[in-house]
């Protein structure tokens, strides 16, 4: 962003644990939670667009980070960036894990803050750590067949690219867009082959990490392909693959990384 001209602020927590923050950027520290005090920290900055990372359960998804657009959309911010980054959650169920987004951004229509969702599939850093487990140590586990493509995307790209399309294009341009990423689609099968790994197919209480259990569950499903459709399931697969990194073109001459250029040896 500040490569391409944008102001920047910053706002954390605890300012004081953030490290090798370049210095045009403000730091602004907050309670997440208290709307009517970043409210005004929105309007002393004149903020144009609120980009939300925030992490974490139902409750972040679903109250403090709507809480965040109430007070973006009374402060004058004109877009605002919800924590979308990851799989296609269009259309799943209130209740469940990628129906938490979904909510979200239906309560984003009722605040009546225009937004920008950029889902983006898997992040491709994070195959080890979705591809281990203690009872098969050294080995690629796999719950089910491993033949699902998956869509990847390195996060440097998906930062990169975020910042490119809020910096050259209208803002107007990108009201109420649902952009999908894909730097690369592989199926779990590939992206062992890739990294020259034996794979081990594992029963799913193998897999310890309840949250990387449930990816991998969807992702055999076929959800982690961001051009899936929940609500579509019988969509082609050459509909699929499309829509499968739409998204990409509005980054023109970009080359974005692989898995094996992420993950070399």
């Amino acid at each position: 962003l500040l490569d391409n001209g944008a102001n920047v602020v910053l706002f954390s927590r605890d300012t004081s644990k953030l490290a090798d923050i370049p210095a045009p950027v403000k730091l602004e520290t907050v309670d997440y939670d208290d709307e009517k005090g970043i409210l005004p920290l929105f309007k002393k900055h004149a903020v144009d667009v609120v980009i939300c990372v925030l992490a974490g359960d139902f409750k972040v998804l679903t109250q403090t980070q709507v809480g965040l657009a109430r007070a973006a959309k009374e402060a004058g911010v004109k877009l605002f960036v919800p924590n979308e980054f990851g799989t296609n959650t269009d259309d799943h169920p209130t209740g469940t894990l990628l129906g938490a987004k979904n909510d979200a951004a239906k309560a984003f229509v009722e605040v009546g803050i225009p937004t920008l969702r950029i889902s983006t599939g898997a992040f491709t850093e994070f195959i080890p750590w979705i591809s281990s487990t203690p009872t098969r140590p050294g080995k690629f586990a796999i719950i089910g067949k491993g033949d699902t493509k998956f869509s990847f995307t390195a996060i440097p790209d998906i930062t990169g690219y975020t910042a490119h399309v809020l910096t050259h294009y209208p803002l107007s341009a990108l009201y109420n867009q649902h952009i999908l990423l894909e730097g690369q689609a592989a199926t779990l099968r590939e992206v062992a082959e890739t990294l020259g790994k034996e794979i081990a197919f594992v029963k799913p209480e193998e897999v310890e990490n309840p949250f990387v259990r449930l990816l991998l569950e969807f992702g055999e499903k076929g959800w982690c392909r961001v051009g899936f459709q929940y609500s579509k399931p019988d969509t082609p697969k050459q509909l699929v693959d499309l829509r499968s990194g739409s998204g990409n073109l509005l980054w023109e001459g970009h080359k974005w990384k692989s898995i094996a250029d992420v993950h070399k040896a």
